[in-house]
This record gives structure tokens, sequence and C-alpha cells, in this order.
């Protein structure tokens, strides 16, 4: 019988040992780690997407220590959802939700 796959989110301060929890979660249970931080990282550091405008305005929040946009990041993790949900796989978030609207 296949288990049904599971979404998990850890909260804490920075610090707080989020990310040291979320990978002895997904060793022992094997999911995958969805970090909002290294998302929008793959997304604003991308060579190819460096033309678009909407990056380029995330890239500049970023770098001046600011929040990115609620609702671009949701929609970069939703596609991320989207994408593990397809495998079937459980989700462990750290680092999102950071404000109401995600």
């Amino acid at each position: 019988m296949m288990q049904e796959p599971k979404i998990l989110i850890l909260y804490g301060p920075p610090g707080a040992g989020k990310d040291t929890q979320a990978k002895r979660l997904s060793n022992k249970i094997g999911a995958q780690i969805v970090s909002s931080s290294k998302l929008i990282e793959e997304k604003i550091f991308n060579p190819q997407l460096q033309n678009d405008p909407i990056i380029q305005r995330e890239k500049m929040m970023y770098e001046k220590g600011e929040l990115c946009t609620p609702k671009w990041v949701t929609q970069i993790i939703n596609e991320k959802i989207k994408e593990l949900a397809e495998k079937k796989e459980s989700l462990i978030f750290t680092g999102s939700p950071r404000t109401l609207y995600e």
C-alpha cells in the first residue's frame, strides 16, 4: 500500500535549526525539502532570466535585504509544489510562508 504524501512546514527565527531538522526529517521520511530562499535564488541568479523585468525587480529587492514580493514568491513556490505533487512526493517547507499572503 502506497503512503499518502505529506506536507510539513517548519517555522522559526533565523538560526533556529529549521534546515537541520528538515534534513533529518527528509532522511527519515524521504520528503523533498522546499526552501523558499533557495527557490528565490535559483530564479534571480539564473542567467537566462536576467532580462526579465520581474526578475530584475525581485533581485533588486533581494539584494537590498527586503522581502521579495509575496505574490511572486507564492507563484514560484506553487510551481515547485505542482512539480513535486505530480511525482507524489512528500514536502518539507523551510523559510516560507513569511507573510500572510504566502
